[in-house]
Parts: C-alpha cells; structure tokens; sequence
C-alpha cells in the first residue's frame, strides 16, 4: 500500500493511469492508499500523464468516425480530470456503457439508439441528457 502520493504517482505508468481512469473515484483511492492527485500535485510528469489519458480516451470512445472531433473537445482540467461539452455516444449499438472516473464535467449528454437497459452515474455538470430510444428500464439520480 502506498502512503505517500508522490512516490505512487512518480512518472506513472499507464497501468496507473489505466486504473484511475477506469475505477470509481472512491475504489482508486481506497485500493491504492492514496487519493486522486491534482495535476498540479504531479506538474513534474504532466505532458506524460496527460497523454496516457489521451490514449485511454481514443480506445474507450466507441464513435471511430467522430474521433478526432471528439478529441479535440476534450479538456484536462487543473484537477486532471476529463471536461466536455457534449458527449455523444449516439447510434452506437451499446448494450453497456461505462463512462470512466476521470469524467468530471459533461454539458450535455447524447447516447440515442443504443441497447442500454441503464445509465451509468453521471457527473452532476450534466445539464441536457437524451437517450432515447433505448431500453431505459431507469435512470441515473443527478443531484444539482
């Protein structure tokens, strides 16, 4: 178990990353004994951290076609957390849809004919969902 944040997040491998970006939040942070780092707490290996996001967000995103625009409306934050406008994972025939930890602000959400049964937990930014045309049997709670 790692106590001190710095020595964990010393130029960290994309193991790391990948685990930050695919677990909750709170699970990250109680299985690695250290909680989630700021950028400006890791300034030293900024470039490299947020280009392993970068890459993580290319493999997870499942609209090939929108790729680079999708890209290119990302946003790191000073917390080093994922920030966009819209999201659109429209016409993606999903039946499952995780949206990683690092996503902190989304304004709006689109995931239009999928074969989604639920939601996952969205960040409460969120201001326009459509996701119609699936098979919502509920949705998500949004606290704002």
């Amino acid at each position: 178990m790692f106590q001190d944040p710095r020595t964990f997040w010393k130029k960290p491998g994309i193991s790391q990353v990948k685990f930050l970006f695919f677990a909750p939040k709170e699970v990250a942070e109680a299985l690695l004994g250290v909680k989630m780092p700021e950028l400006k707490e890791i300034e030293e290996f900024k470039e490299e951290f947020v280009e392993k996001v970068y890459e993580l967000l290319k493999e997870w995103y499942p609209k090939r076609e929108n790729l680079d625009n999708f890209l290119q409306q990302i946003r790191i934050n000073e917390k080093g957390r994922v920030e966009i406008e819209r999201l659109d994972m429209s016409y993606c025939d999903l039946s499952f849809l995780y949206l990683p930890s690092l996503f902190e602000k989304i304004k709006e959400f689109n995931c239009v004919s999928n074969k989604l049964t639920f939601l996952p937990e969205l960040p409460d930014e969120v201001e326009w969902i459509d996701c119609s045309s699936n098979q919502l049997t509920s949705l998500p709670q949004i606290t704002k």
